[in-house]
């Protein structure tokens, strides 16, 4: 089987969303494509996209990973703020909203702090808009035009155990970072 193939073929809604998890199950092979899993999202050659899925599955079924290796956190803390800065590669859903955390902002999360830490200051100038589907999400991210730099700040205060309030709008949003960045310099 060509993993990368099927995690290209498949994409992130029908692998990590579906109430059935058969195209995960078949990826992950009770564990078998563990190391190639591994390859996938350490190669820098694969699509950021395909990385992403990669790293989710094995945040998915594997209980260890990424264990304590700094240097694994720091790759994962690499590739997860750069799914983010691509309008957040899948969608806004994967990253939650300021003040609620997503699957894919849970993980960011579990990498290493320094290295997210200065790669969302980077991502703090980023105004593209995320766009969200669905219901809930959808209504309030999409109304509320949240922007990577939004997403940024909120994970961002979250490293930093700092306070990060939440405004509709996006000029609001910006005296907010502007206040996040006095903080942090």
């Amino acid at each position: 089987m060509d993993v990368v193939k099927k995690i290209e073929d498949g994409g992130y809604t029908n692998i990590l969303w579906q109430a059935n998890n058969k195209l995960l199950d078949e990826l992950w092979l009770d564990g078998i494509n563990e190391k190639e899993l591994q390859k996938i999202w350490l190669n820098k050659k694969e699509k950021v996209l395909t990385r992403l899925i990669a790293a989710e599955i094995l945040f998915k079924k594997d209980n260890s990973f990424p264990g304590s290796n700094k240097k694994i956190k720091i790759l994962l803390a690499e590739l997860y703020t750069e799914a983010l800065a691509d309008k957040g590669t899948v969608n806004g859903n994967i990253w939650g909203l300021p003040g609620f955390i997503g699957q894919a902002g849970e993980n960011l999360l579990k990498s290493d702090a320094n290295a997210c830490i200065d790669s969302l200051k980077l991502l703090l100038n980023n105004s593209q808009q995320l766009i969200y589907v669905g219901s809930r999400e959808a209504t309030t991210g999409n109304e509320y035009r949240y922007r990577v730099k939004d997403i940024a700040a909120f994970y961002l205060s979250k490293f930093l155990h700092l306070k990060y309030s939440v405004f509709k709008s996006p000029e609001e949003r910006e005296i907010e970072i502007k206040k996040l960045l006095q903080q942090i310099k």
